[in-house]
């Protein structure tokens, strides 16, 4: 497609070779390989997720049951008063640290929320006075930081497990966000009017009239036409000059609007197609990185099926074996004078970290003897 563009820009140019359109070309070209790249990309990570799911989904559901028994257990035993504030501090580190595992696994259950709402029952409980005002004050800011409007009456720390409040507190932000994005979408708009490229902005009217779907011989054609024309606009709102040239490849490629590559539009044909090369390589790394439900492919990827599976076995055995963990786990806590033995020494062992910590911070170094 690339050459066919390449073509009509020079015999418009009457030279039978442009270095505008040379140049422009090659980020045309790179940019149908990243897209081309991408879709490749997609396919495998969804080759990939679903062999991940097919042989590791029982795996995962029984840890995360295993899991959630155990913290059922570590919130029986810190409701219990046979425990001084220290262990029950210890305990409820414990207890937060496993229910983020849960969470990287995206378990939910009524029975895990229902331990959950029981511990921070329990946790209120176990509050001073003064723990309590300051917890009040923490919420109050943290609903500040979030640009909540709240009644004054609503914002009682004692209300954080009231589903009523949970469900106002989940429409406040869902509106909050559908603002923010609705401010970044007029903002972005705006940034598009005052960059957009005149020259092109002719292009676009002619061809919206070469793809109006009024114009149709026969139903088929109309259907073309109407899809055309929803990529246009599409293209044309988004600013994105690399589906404009396809649009206009695609919808006149006898060039009748006789498109031409100047000094005056080529600068800024190339920055635009500069940032969509940029957007795509940006995309594609965050898909293979960042993105939850797609940066496990770094994880399993490999250049064959057997490979992959090869990968996922290893998986498994790791979660079989963090599986019999915290089933050993599990059997420790039951014994409340074992626990207590457990709690002594994270207890100990988070002191000597913090000094380390302490001592890191000035600049102090002890070798051990």
């Amino acid at each position: 497609m690339n050459n066919e563009l390449k073509v009509i820009l020079q015999e418009k140019s009457g030279e039978k070779k442009n270095k505008k359109i040379e140049d422009i070309s090659k980020k045309l070209q790179k940019i149908e390989k990243l897209n081309a790249d991408f879709v490749t990309l997609n396919k495998k990570i969804k080759t990939i997720r679903e062999l991940v799911d097919e042989k590791t989904t029982n795996t995962k559901k029984l840890l995360c049951q295993t899991i959630e028994k155990f913290i059922i257990l570590l919130i029986k035993k810190y409701g219990m008063k046979s425990f001084a504030k220290w262990e029950k501090e210890t305990i409820a580190g414990i207890i937060n640290e496993e229910l983020e595992t849960l969470a990287n696994y995206d378990y939910k259950s009524e029975t895990l929320q229902n331990a959950i709402d029981q511990f921070i029952t329990f946790q209120k409980e176990n509050m001073s006075k003064y723990e309590k005002e300051l917890a009040q004050e923490s919420y109050k800011l943290m609903m500040d930081e979030f640009d909540l409007d709240f009644e004054e009456g609503d914002l009682d720390f004692d209300k954080i497990n009231d589903p009523a409040f949970k469900k106002q507190f989940e429409e406040k932000i869902r509106a909050k966000q559908k603002e923010q994005q609705d401010r970044q979408k007029q903002f972005e708009k705006e940034q598009k009017i005052e960059k957009t490229d005149i020259d092109f902005q002719k292009i676009y009217k002619k061809l919206a009239k070469l793809a109006h779907p009024d114009l149709y011989k026969s139903e088929s054609e109309k259907a073309v036409k109407e899809e055309q024309m929803q990529r246009l606009t599409k293209a044309w709102d988004e600013r994105d000059y690399y589906e404009l040239l396809m649009l206009w490849l695609e919808i006149d490629p006898e060039n009748t609007i006789e498109l031409e590559i100047t000094e005056k539009n080529q600068k800024n044909i190339i920055a635009q197609l500069n940032k969509k090369i940029t957007e795509i390589e940006a995309e594609t790394y965050r898909v293979k990185f960042h993105f939850g439900d797609t940066a496990f492919y770094y994880q399993f990827n490999a250049p064959s099926e057997k490979g992959i599976n090869t990968k996922i076995e290893k998986y498994k055995k790791t979660l079989d074996k963090n599986s019999e963990m915290t089933a050993l786990k599990h059997i420790d806590v039951e014994k409340t004078k074992t626990f207590k033995i457990i709690l002594n020494e994270i207890y100990e062992s988070n002191q000597q970290d913090d000094f380390d910590d302490f001592l890191t911070n000035f600049g102090m170094d002890f070798d051990e003897d």
